[in-house]
C-alpha cells in the first residue's frame, strides 16, 4: 500500500507575529490604506501587513510518502501470524523572501530557505490464536511486539542584502546572516499480549499487558509495564430479557488499567551541550538541563458503563463513568536561573480526572422521510493532588497556575474591582475577601480567578433524507469554562497604547461620578491594563460546526454519461457561533504559552467560515 501526497502552501506570517494579517485591526482607521503613489502605506503606527501581499512571498512545498507492506501466515484456521512494516517520509521545502518595504525585510531584503526531512519507521508483529469450544466458549489470544523509530533533520539559512526585490534566492544575498543544521531522533519498543474469553455470547472477560520502552527517558527508567482487565455482561441475551419487546440491547461493562505517556522532548532526560562561537573561537556550551531519573507518566483508569437499546434500537445510548489518576506528571519545573537554566522536565506530581460521558442516538422517522439524531455530553473535573516543590506559576502577562488542590492551569492573579467613580482609577481587591479595594496594583494580592476547564461539553447532530435529498447538521457546545483574553491589555486598554481599541472602551470614565467598568483613558500610564481578572470572560459557546446539503442524482440520469452514481452538495463549516465571549473565537487551543496556560487567548486567529460546493462521481 503506497500513498504519495504533494502540497503547495502559500503562507502568511505565523500566529501572533506583527506581520500576521490579523494584526491589521490594531491600526487606527484614520490612517490611509495606500500612499499617493498607489503603494500600500508603510508609514503607519504599526506595520501595514498588506505590504506583504505585494512585497513578500512564503511558500511551503511538502511531499509525503506513506508506504506499508504486510504478510499474513495462516498456520491453521485458529493460528495466524501477521508481520507489518511501514515507512512514513516527509520532505518540507520552505522558501520565503521579504522585500525592502516589508517589516522583516527592510532595508535591503531578507531571504530564508529551510529544508526539513522526517522519517518514521515502524513494524508490528503479532501472533493471533482463536478457538471456539462447544459452541459456547470463545477464546482469543494475541501476542506481539512493535518498534518505532523517528528521525528528524533540519537545515536552514538566512541571507540579507539583495540587489533588488527581483532577486529572491539565497545565492543572491550579500551576507549570510544565520544558518543551522540539527538532527533529532527517538524510538519506542513494545511487547504486548491480550486475552479475551466469551461465554455464550453474553459473558465477556479480557486482560492485557504492555511493556513499553522509550528512548526519551533515563537509561534505567525507559521501560514501563501497563496491565489492564475488563469484564462485560450482555444482559439482553439472558432468557428473561431476550424476548422483551421494550429492551432490544443491554450491556454492562467495567475495566481497570494503566496507560503511559511519553510526550516530552526527545532528550529531556539528558543534559545537552552544543558548539558556540566566542570571540571567533569555538567552544562548548550547555544548552539544556536533563534529569536521568525521568520516566513514564502513568494513568490508572477505572471505567464502568451501561449500553442500551430500546424499541428495536430506535433509541440507543451509552452512560459511562470514569476515574483517572495520573502519577509522575511530566511537567516543566521552574528552577532558579542562577545556574543558567529556568526550568527542567521532571516527574513531579499527581492529577485526578473524573467524570461522566453520555451519548444518545435516536431514529425519529424511518419511512420515506428519514430523520436520525445524535447527542453526546461529557462532564469532567480535574484536580492536582500532589505537586513536588512550589506551584508552577510563570506570572508576567499570563495567569495560568498549577498548584495542589486546584484544577490544572487555573487562573491566578490580581482581582479587578472596577473603577473608582471619583477619579477614574482602576481598582483591585486587596485580598481574597474582596471587601477592600486599592488603586495600587502592587499592593493587591494574588488569588484564584477562574477555571479554564468547562463544566460540560458535547455535541448534537441531526440527519435528514428524502427522495435523494440529504441534510446533515452538526453542532457542538461548551459551557462553564473561563477564557483569559491576554490581548485585552492592548486592544481593550482604554487608550493605554496606540492600538485601535474595541468598541466597549467608549464607555470609559470621563468625569467624577461616572459609574463604569472601563477606567479613564491615560496614554502609557497602565491604568488597569496589567494582567488581572479584568480580561477573564465566560468562554461558553454553541457552534453550528458543519451543515451539508446534498442531492443524489437518479441512476437513470447519470447512466447517460456512463457513471454509476453522482451526488451534488454544498457544505458550510463554522456556520454560526453563539457566545458572550468578546474575543475572536471562543474555541481556542493555546500552544504558544506552554502547557500551564490553558484557556489563554492572545490574538488567536478565528476559524474560517468555509463554504464548499462539489459533485462526486462514481464510475
Amino acid at each position: 500500500n503506497i500513498n504519495i501526497t504533494k502540497l503547495d502552501n502559500f503562507r502568511v506570517s505565523s500566529d501572533n507575529a506583527f506581520s500576521n494579517p490579523l494584526q491589521l485591526n490594531a491600526l487606527p482607521p484614520i490612517q490611509a490604506l495606500r500612499n499617493d503613489n498607489g503603494l500600500y502605506n508603510n508609514n503607519t503606527i504599526y506595520y501595514n501587513t498588506l505590504i506583504d501581499l505585494t512585497d513578500a512571498t512564503n511558500t511551503n512545498r511538502t511531499t509525503k510518502s506513506l508506504s506499508t507492506v504486510y504478510a499474513n501466515v495462516k498456520f491453521s484456521p485458529e493460528l495466524v501470524f501477521r508481520s507489518e512494516y511501514g515507512l512514513d517520509q516527509t520532505t518540507l521545502e520552505e522558501e520565503s523572501y521579504n522585500g525592502r518595504r516589508t517589516l522583516d525585510g527592510a532595508p535591503a531584503g531578507s531571504g530564508f530557505s529551510n529544508d526539513v526531512r522526517a522519517t518514521n519507521f515502524n513494524t508490528n508483529n503479532t501472533l493471533n490464536w482463536t478457538k471456539d469450544f462447544n459452541k459456547k466458549h470463545n477464546i482469543q489470544l494475541l501476542g506481539g511486539m512493535s518498534f518505532q523509530k523517528g528521525l528528524f533533520r533540519n537545515a536552514n539559512v538566512t541571507g540579507e542584502g539583495f540587489p533588488s526585490d527581483r532577486f529572491q534566492k539565497i545565492a543572491s544575498a550579500a551576507r549570510i546572516t544565520a544558518g543551522t543544521a540539527t538532527e533529532s531522533a527517538y524510538s519506542f519498543l513494545s511487547y504486548f499480549s491480550r486475552a479475551n474469553y466469551k461465554i455464550a455470547d453474553r459473558y465477556l472477560f479480557g486482560a492485557s499487558v504492555r511493556i513499553d520502552g522509550s528512548s526519551r527517558f533515563g537509561k534505567d527508567k525507559r521501560y514501563g509495564t501497563f496491565p489492564s482487565a475488563s469484564i462485560g455482561w450482555i444482559a439482553s441475551e439472558e432468557g428473561f430479557l431476550k424476548e422483551s419487546k421494550f429492551l432490544s440491547f443491554l450491556k454492562f461493562r467495567g475495566s481497570y488499567g494503566l496507560t503511559g505517556n511519553a510526550e516530552i522532548g526527545n532528550f529531556s532526560s539528558l543534559t545537552l551541550y552544543g558548539g558556540t562561537n566566542y570571540g571567533g573561537a569555538s567552544g562548548v556550551l550547555p544548552t539544556s538541563l536533563g534529569d536521568p531519573g525521568l520516566t513514564w507518566e502513568t494513568t490508572t483508569t477505572t471505567d464502568v458503563a451501561v449500553e442500551f437499546g430500546l424499541f428495536n434500537d430506535r433509541i440507543s445510548g451509552i452512560v459511562d463513568y470514569y476515574y483517572k489518576k495520573t502519577n509522575d506528571l511530566l511537567l516543566q519545573r521552574p528552577i532558579p536561573a542562577t545556574n543558567g537554566f529556568t526550568n527542567i522536565t521532571q516527574n513531579i506530581g499527581e492529577l485526578e480526572n473524573k467524570g461522566i460521558e453520555i451519548s444518545l442516538n435516536t431514529q425519529n422517522l424511518v419511512n420515506a422521510f428519514r430523520w436520525t439524531s445524535s447527542f453526546n455530553i461529557a462532564f469532567n473535573k480535574n484536580k492536582i493532588i500532589t505537586l513536588a516543590g512550589q506551584p508552577i506559576y510563570p506570572g508576567g502577562r499570563y495567569l495560568g497556575r498549577i498548584a495542589e488542590g486546584e484544577p490544572l492551569g487555573y487562573f491566578y492573579g490580581r482581582a479587578y474591582a472596577g473603577v473608582d467613580p471619583a477619579n477614574g482609577d482602576a481598582l483591585y481587591f486587596v485580598d481574597n475577601t474582596r471587601t477592600t479595594t486599592t488603586n495600587n496594583f502592587n499592593t493587591a494580592t494574588d488569588q484564584k480567578l477562574g477555571d479554564p476547564t468547562p463544566e460540560f461539553f458535547g455535541g448534537i447532530g441531526n440527519r435528514f433524507a428524502y427522495k435523494g435529498f440529504d441534510l446533515d447538521v452538526q453542532a457542538q457546545f461548551v459551557y462553564g469554562n473561563d477564557i483569559y483574553n491576554s490581548a485585552g491589555g492592548f486592544q481593550s486598554a482604554n487608550g493605554d497604547y496606540l492600538d485601535n481599541q474595541t468598541r466597549d472602551q467608549l464607555a470609559r470614565w470621563r468625569k467624577p461620578g461616572d459609574v463604569t467598568n472601563v477606567p479613564q483613558a491615560r496614554f502609557l500610564e497602565s491604568n488597569g491594563v496589567r494582567a488581572s481578572s479584568r480580561y477573564i470572560q465566560d468562554g461558553s459557546y454553541f457552534r453550528v460546526k458543519n451543515v451539508a446539503l446534498g442531492y443524489t442524482i437518479p441512476k437513470q440520469w447519470v447512466s447517460r454519461v456512463r457513471a454509476q452514481n453522482a451526488r451534488v452538495y454544498i457544505s458550510a463549516l463554522n456556520l454560526f457561533t453563539f457566545t458572550d465571549y468578546t474575543g475572536y473565537d471562543p474555541e481556542i487551543n493555546t500552544t504558544f504559552a506552554g502547557a500551564v496556560q490553558l484557556g489563554t487567548d492572545f490574538y488567536t486567529p478565528p476559524q474560517a467560515r468555509t463554504i464548499t460546493f462539489g459533485i462526486n462521481f462514481g464510475f
